[in-house]
């Protein structure tokens, strides 16, 4: 498990900008609430097709469709490249 960086760490591998300084970490309750959330794992197409359609939320429906279309794009172009 990685471990969190220091508050003020300069972060050198973010410095793309020209004529800025690289980004600084900040202190936790600096950044917004969601930033914690996107280290959470996202739910597998397997577990979506289990969820019936009435207890689906909206998020799982918009993740259900991205995924299923992103496998007919996937056997699409396996079938193509036969």
């Amino acid at each position: 498990m990685a471990l969190p960086m220091k508050a003020g760490t300069v972060l050198k591998f973010l410095d793309f900008v020209k004529d800025k300084e690289p980004p600084v970490v900040l202190q936790r309750e600096e950044y917004p609430s969601w930033v914690g959330e996107l280290a959470t794992p996202q739910v597998s197409l397997a577990t979506l097709r289990r969820i019936p359609n009435e207890e689906a939320e909206d998020h799982d429906i918009r993740r259900y469709l991205k995924l299923t279309r992103r496998l007919r794009i996937r056997d699409g172009n396996a079938q193509a490249s036969v």
